[in-house]
């Protein structure tokens, strides 16, 4: 899905699909048949909760944030999500018991979020806000050092559309 754009960039252009070591058919079979096992290891060795917010990361990270890069500058926020996904994760896998029924919220998607917000606690949820927030000032220092190898690629971010708000983005990232 990326590498044309990925050939593009000094940062990326040596990943395996970039280089045709591996076929874009293997890295697809790959990623699936871990994403379905690591998600199966998350939900019997921990809990479902956390199995259905590591699915949901997969979800969102592959098909919203991926797909919006190009786009529009929403994917810094897609991402910001993304990252906070995993630190909620640990939480969960620490103080949750009992949730076994993945099925229910999974298959009834209206539920999920419900079913969510419902067994993480307050702390998860800090956690979770703490690395959103934290995710724009960092994204924005590192982003602008790139910004022509992301320029090149096609891919869209606030300082790339808006680099009139550098000084007031960048110091709080950098300092």
């Amino acid at each position: 899905m990326e590498v044309p754009f990925d050939a593009q960039m000094s940062r990326t252009k040596n990943r395996p699909l970039v280089r045709c070591a591996l076929t874009p058919f293997h890295a697809f079979n790959y990623g699936v048949t871990l994403g379905a096992f690591g998600t199966g290891i998350l939900c019997v060795k921990l809990n479902s909760l956390v199995a259905a917010l590591g699915f949901g990361n997969i979800i969102l990270y592959s098909f919203f944030y991926t797909a919006s890069k190009r786009l529009h500058v929403v994917n810094t926020w897609i991402g910001a999500v993304v990252g906070a996904i995993p630190p909620m994760m640990g939480w969960a896998a620490c103080t949750v018991y009992g949730c076994v029924n993945i099925y229910i919220p999974i298959l009834v998607a209206k539920n999920v979020l419900h079913y969510i917000k419902g067994n993480l606690e307050d702390g998860a949820w800090l956690l979770g806000t703490l690395l959103y927030v934290w995710q724009f000032p960092h994204f924005n220092s590192l982003s602008w050092n790139l910004r022509k190898d992301y320029g090149r690629a096609g891919q869209v971010f606030y300082l790339l559309v808006a680099p009139c708000f550098r000084n007031l983005v960048l110091p709080v990232g950098t300092r």
